[in-house]
């Protein structure tokens, strides 16, 4: 599944540490078209980063505790807001193995997993979205939920509780600025300095919202540059608004193809009968956009 915790792939080498993001003056950033040039800097060659910016990373850390299994819901828009929005959920040994089970599945003992009393699996749930309805788990986000677990295999008569918790699972995200609400809002043109992000605020979600930039070596003008991958993460309260950065975009050049995801989310360790379990909820949504750094006015 493609961005199946997109949280935690973008966390692997960072180091947690506290940083305050400065007040800025809010106003209008909006572009207005100018004429834009093709890239001539030789310093653009193929390379690869993947770290993160100083930042309170705090309980999205949590993913990174070794457990048996692994529960959990995402919703997510991944490729720009014109898309439909996939709720799914995952069930099953975790990918972060304890050391005791991690060399073999069969070690695990079977298990059956609820969010919220609806059995959840690897499928995803809101394709239809009737059936995402009638399971009960597009109304998961925004509240407190309960994982509960039961022993395998599973029967409708069957009641052997392995044991429950409650973890909240955050409102799901919306990216309301830049604006890609339409078809002429796609892409849009963004400047690196003085780039404020908007999106919906959860004021109930004390773990704040995961920003990244990502970029594949696209670009409107010119050649690709092939073999390339820049991801940078940066944390910010969920206070709805944020200035990025100017570090986010380093190493990314003028009339780049970029993404943006802002995503939030929960997650907890438990343990019940020998055996520990990840609970998780996270959602996120990603825009493309055209990164700009030299534009000359006509």
């Amino acid at each position: 599944m493609k961005n199946k915790h997109y949280i935690l792939v973008s966390l692997i080498c960072m180091i947690s540490c506290t940083d305050r993001v400065a007040d800025f003056e809010k106003r209008d950033h909006s572009f207005e078209a100018g004429t834009l040039s093709f890239l001539k800097d030789d310093n653009y060659l193929p390379h690869t980063v993947d770290n993160a910016l100083p930042g309170n990373y705090g309980t999205f850390l949590k993913y990174f505790v070794p457990t048996d299994y692994e529960i959990g819901i995402s919703s997510r828009i991944d490729e720009g807001a014109l898309t439909e929005r996939t709720i799914s959920c995952i069930s099953g040994p975790s990918e972060f193995r304890s050391v005791q089970t991690r060399s073999s599945d069969r070690s695990l003992p079977q298990i059956v997993s609820f969010i919220d009393g609806t059995r959840v699996s690897q499928e995803s749930l809101s394709q239809a979205k009737t059936r995402g309805i009638e399971n009960g788990l597009l109304n998961a986000f925004g509240k407190k939920v309960t994982f509960s677990f039961q022993k395998g295999p599973y029967t409708r008569s069957s009641d052997e509780s392995l044991g429950s918790t409650e973890l909240y699972i955050p409102e799901e995200i919306e990216i309301l600025a830049p604006s890609a609400n339409t078809e002429d809002e796609l892409n849009p043109l963004c400047y690196y300095k003085d780039f404020i992000l908007k999106w919906n605020k959860d004021e109930n979600n004390k773990n704040g919202v995961l920003v990244a930039v990502e970029w594949y070596g696209g670009m409107v003008l010119g050649n690709d540059i092939e073999d390339t991958h820049v991801r940078r993460v940066v944390t910010f309260p969920d206070t709805g608004e944020a200035l990025l950065p100017e570090r986010l975009f380093d190493g990314i050049p003028d009339t780049a193809i970029c993404h943006l995801t802002v995503l939030r989310g929960n997650v907890d360790n438990v343990t019940f009968n020998q055996n520990t379990y990840k609970v998780l909820g996270e959602t996120h949504q990603t825009i493309p956009f055209i990164l700009l750094r030299e534009v000359c006015r006509k």
